[in-house]
This record gives structure tokens, C-alpha cells and sequence, in this order.
């Protein structure tokens, strides 16, 4: 029997914001929602958050996160929408496949 073991690492970076009420998880459309709801929901868990790739880049926040006027466009807009502070997150993934070849 022969065994090939082979490792692969894979490191990206990205930002989180996390609010008053937890990590910023998505904003949906809003057809069917009461007045005093919000489209937008929030997690207590940072693998869950939503990953902007840009501090300042256009079109990074979901589709349908909106202030009262405009759609917002980066984290720093919904920062100063939803209050709270912007995380740094770099995810390392590191694997490691055997292969047994008898």
C-alpha cells in the first residue's frame, strides 16, 4: 500500500460590520413587509456575516440594503446606517487529502 498525502492553504480577507445587534447577515426585498419591519436581518455568528470586499467599493453591499433615500453601496454607508464597527476578518483554510492507493 502506498499513501500520497497532499496540502493546500487558501487565506482571503474581507470585512464584517457588526452592529448593536449582532453581525450584519443580508437585506432582502421588501414587497410583503409591514411598516415598522426591517429587510434586513442580523446573526451572532461571524461565519454568517456578510462578507464586503472593499471598504469603500460600489455595488459590495447586498442588492437590497436601502437608507431611507438611496441604496447603500459599501460598508461604510451601512456603518453610518446601522451604527456599530467594521471587523477585519482573514479566513485561513488549510486541508489536507490522503490518498491510499493498494
Amino acid at each position: 500500500m502506498k499513501e500520497i498525502e497532499k496540502s493546500s492553504r487558501s487565506e482571503s480577507t474581507y470585512y464584517v460590520l457588526l452592529t448593536p445587534d449582532g453581525y450584519f447577515k443580508d437585506a432582502f426585498e421588501d414587497l410583503f413587509l409591514e411598516d415598522d419591519e426591517c429587510n434586513y436581518t442580523f446573526t451572532d455568528s461571524i461565519e454568517g456575516a456578510y462578507r464586503f470586499e472593499k471598504l469603500d467599493g460600489k455595488y459590495d453591499a447586498p442588492k437590497y440594503l436601502w437608507n431611507d433615500t438611496k441604496s447603500i453601496e459599501n460598508i461604510t454607508e451601512a456603518l453610518e446606517y446601522l451604527g456599530g464597527e467594521i471587523h477585519s476578518v482573514t479566513e485561513i483554510i488549510e486541508t489536507k487529502t490522503k490518498y491510499l492507493i493498494v
